[in-house]
């Protein structure tokens, strides 16, 4: 089904990971898309911020392209423009605000000046599956 698939890009909630109502673990809609044939596949581990992610994978993309590095690399590189704060002009100035409702320790999280996306919750919930 997937086969000759690059790269499948799973940018919504829980997409990397399965389970019932019971509580089994069955097998995510990422890891079906890499045994269907696509060679790397993006999957999320959790619910996901629309605005967050929309940054998330547009950096990605941007590196991946233009750097010509792995898609665990451009992840990672994206990852870390959200942590530091250091996107682009145009996307820094959509995304201003600084808590958007993460608790830590039953605490709100305030994020630092400049890195209103630096709590894990917002950059970390993808994974590569493959990664060519």
């Amino acid at each position: 089904m997937f086969r000759g698939v690059d790269l499948l890009t799973l940018s919504a909630c829980n997409t990397a990971v399965g389970s019932d109502a019971s509580g089994a673990e069955i097998e995510s809609l990422g890891t079906i898309a890499q045994r269907q044939g696509a060679k790397s596949v993006i999957a999320g581990l959790w619910s996901v911020a629309d605005e967050s992610t929309s940054l998330l994978m547009q950096q990605f993309y941007r590196t991946r392209v233009t750097a010509g590095v792995t898609t665990a690399e451009a992840l990672r590189r994206a990852q870390v423009n959200l942590i530091n704060g250091t996107m682009s002009a145009a996307e820094s100035s959509s995304s201003s605000t600084s808590n958007r409702g993460v608790t830590v320790g039953g605490r709100p999280f305030i994020a630092p000046a400049g890195a209103p996306w630096s709590h894990p919750f917002y950059w970390a919930p993808f994974i590569v599956l493959g990664n060519r």
